[in-house]
């Protein structure tokens, strides 16, 4: 059995700083290095195996992303022991062009010339003391125009592949979310979120669901280059002026974690029902069921959800529904990860659905006195549909809204519903600008 290989890096300071001078020299803070000597830090970083073992001739790249473009910031290149060297002074901190805003940097590591994982930087893009590194993976799609396949290059930091007759695969990437730069010849380019890895679903076994309720489709399925393309990128939707963040495509959802959640942490999946009161309402199958995966033919694109949501008829609050965590739970303010986030500027919440009956698109949110909840109604159509819920209809539906302190987002029914999900899109924000939304 072999031995899954997970690349460790370890930022050590040295408490060695100089000015490469005959003497000392202190940084004034004002951000200016004018007729001033820069202090120099020397920092290390070794690239070592789960077992301790120096990875040698071992790399690491630091990117910066946005909206346009991956940008390589730094090449650092290990020694015959397998330790980086490098200059960690403020300049060698900062190769790439300001930004207005705080820079999303990811570290790419080498062992040869295999790609070995890649981490997010956070604060600010500084190397970690330590991080673990995800095994390798893939990541396949297509990229289409509508049903028709198109022609383009996608782009993961270094790594690139031409999609021929829509398809493309990109092998010997870590498991998790990536971000690829399409460019689509004549459509144009655009950036989305990605997951790299196979989910294997099996519906074979379905129980049958009460009468009235649609049951999802039946078979089996495994998302493979062969039978699935769940990263599907459709330029007519996709290529445009919209700013948007991917919140959810449902590929990578064995644990049951929003793509924002897997990048940034939090972003749990729940149910809720009036069971807490008393009530008798119900999820079926539920979120943490196998049963509720949708294959391919019967989702929007790629692997969707499908699930029934039982309101009980003889209970007076009545409700069951599926939802997500932005961040946190919302009692858990002392986490690490926040458990609010102002969406004030978003232009709206979109998502694809089909089934039978009603749901209410429902925020949960801190108000003065607690829980806030402002909810709009959406009838389910029997094909799918883009639904694109915006502040102005909370305010319609509610009388008003506010959008500072969102804590969740669910889809709620107050009578017998179902509903098949998929791409679930926040309109309006940039992936890049998540982590500045939130606060406890």
């Amino acid at each position: 059995m072999n031995k899954k290989l997970w690349l460790v890096l370890f930022a050590l300071l040295f408490a060695a700083c100089s000015d490469n001078g005959s003497s000392p020299s202190v940084a004034n803070g004002t951000g200016s290095n004018a007729g001033e000597t820069e202090i120099a830090c020397i920092d290390t970083l070794a690239l070592v195996d789960e077992n301790g073992n120096a990875l040698l001739n071992g790399t690491a790249e630091i990117w910066e992303l946005d909206e346009s473009a991956p940008t390589l910031v730094r090449t650092l290149v290990a020694d015959s022991t397998g330790v980086i060297t490098y200059e960690a002074s403020p300049a060698a901190n900062h190769d790439a062009p300001a930004l207005q805003k705080p820079a999303y940097r990811m570290l790419a590591a080498y062992a040869g010339d295999s790609l070995a994982g890649m981490t997010r930087l956070e604060n600010g893009g500084a190397l970690p003391k330590s991080v673990t590194l995800a095994k390798a993976g893939v990541v396949f799609g297509r990229i289409v125009d509508g049903m028709a396949s198109v022609d383009a290059e996608v782009r993961i930091l270094g790594k690139t592949a031409s999609a021929r007759s829509g398809s493309y695969t990109l092998t010997g990437l870590p498991k998790g979310v990536h971000f690829a730069y399409v460019d689509a010849d004549s459509y144009g380019s655009g950036m989305y979120q990605v997951t790299a890895g196979a989910v294997a679903v099996d519906t074979t076994d379905q129980e049958p669901q009460e009468p009235g309720i649609t049951n999802p489709p039946q078979g089996s399925v495994e998302a493979s280059p062969g039978s699935a393309f769940p990263n599907s990128f459709d330029v007519s939707k996709q290529i445009s002026t919209e700013q948007f963040i991917r919140v959810e495509d449902f590929e990578n959802w064995g644990n049951r974690k929003t793509l924002i959640g897997q990048i940034y942490g939090g972003g749990s999946w729940f149910e809720s029902s009036d069971s807490s009161m008393g009530g008798g309402s119900y999820i079926q199958p539920s979120i943490w069921s196998e049963h509720v995966f949708l294959p391919t033919y019967g989702s929007y694109s790629g692997t969707g959800i499908y699930t029934g949501l039982f309101a009980d008829s003889s209970f007076a609050q009545k409700f069951a529904g599926i939802g997500f965590n932005l961040g946190a739970d919302y009692e858990d303010v002392t986490a690490d990860v926040p458990a609010f986030y102002d969406l004030s500027s978003m232009e709206s919440i979109a998502f694809y659905a089909k089934g039978t009956g009603t749901i209410k698109l429902q925020l949960t949110c801190k108000g003065e006195s607690g829980k806030t909840f402002y909810s709009v109604p959406v009838e389910l159509q029997d094909k799918y549909q883009e639904y694109r819920i915006t502040p102005a209809d909370f305010i319609a539906a509610n009388g008003s809204v506010d959008l500072e302190e969102v804590n969740s987002i669910s889809f709620v029914a107050e009578e017998n519903a179902d509903i098949m999900l998929d791409e679930i899109r926040i309109y309006g924000l940039s992936i890049f600008e998540w982590e500045g939304l939130g606060h406890n």
